[in-house]
């Protein structure tokens, strides 16, 4: 399953996904994690700078200080978990756009 696949699966059942008072850091481990398994296992994915592009993205889109990750700056900018996840999906979606050309990448009616 590919990264943006996944993502999709996550926005249809985020509580299968991630749990916990910060299920956003969840999301976050579990992306760095897929992103250090295709490293190791030497697979080919466009993704592999998918964290450090979202935090520059986010970095230079909203001024937000990503020094602890994309998941604490979309946290310490939303008043609860709900919020942030919705934001998260916002975000990321313009940003696939912006970085890898797919426009709605991770919209429920693109998901399988």
């Amino acid at each position: 399953m590919k990264l943006f696949e996944y993502l999709c699966s996550v926005k249809k059942r985020p509580g299968m996904y991630m749990s916990g008072e910060f299920p956003l850091k969840d999301l976050e481990q579990q992306i760095f994690g897929y992103i250090t398994a295709i490293q190791l296992n030497n697979i080919s994915e466009d993704v592999l700078d998918f964290n450090t592009g979202l935090n520059d993205y986010i970095l230079k889109k909203f001024q937000w200080s990503t020094a602890c990750g994309w998941a604490d700056s979309i946290i310490r900018n939303t008043e609860n978990s709900e919020q942030s996840i919705q934001l998260f999906f916002k975000i990321t979606n313009n940003f696939i756009e912006y970085k890898y050309g797919q426009k709605n990448a991770i919209n429920e009616n693109n998901c399988q």
